[in-house]
Order: structure tokens, then sequence, then C-alpha cells
């Protein structure tokens, strides 16, 4: 999934996941795009919120996310 692809997510009445690969996923909300971060720790499942989009890109998203 590219920049031009997840501007074109839209909202559709709840929050969707979508996953881009690696534990990386644009959260589509109501008022915004939001990068999470899903992996485990010491065996427990954690989320990490990495930041908006477009200000944060796929890029900077995936370095801030390592190391959980």
């Amino acid at each position: 999934m590219n920049k031009k692809e997840i501007s074109k997510l839209e909202y559709y009445g709840h929050d969707k996941d979508y996953s881009i690969g690696d534990g990386l996923y644009i959260r589509v909300r109501k008022s915004s795009k939001v990068w999470i971060f899903r992996g485990r720790l010491e065996r427990k499942a954690k989320v990490k919120t990495t930041g908006k989009f477009p200000e944060v890109g796929i890029i900077p998203a995936k370095k801030k996310a390592y190391p959980l």
C-alpha cells in the first residue's frame, strides 16, 4: 500500500485497520488516519501508536515501531 492508496481510504461508520505488513497498520478513524504497530514483547500482545498520516509517512512509521 502506498501514500496515494492510503489517502483514498475512507471512514465507513467505525474504525478500521488496514495491514501494511510486518505488524504495521493504518487505522482509519472518523477524523484522522493513525499508524499503529502490533507486536509481542515478552509473550504479551502490545500495540504502539507511531503517528498520524500524512504527517508521518510509511518508512518513518516503521522506524518508530521498532523496537516495540
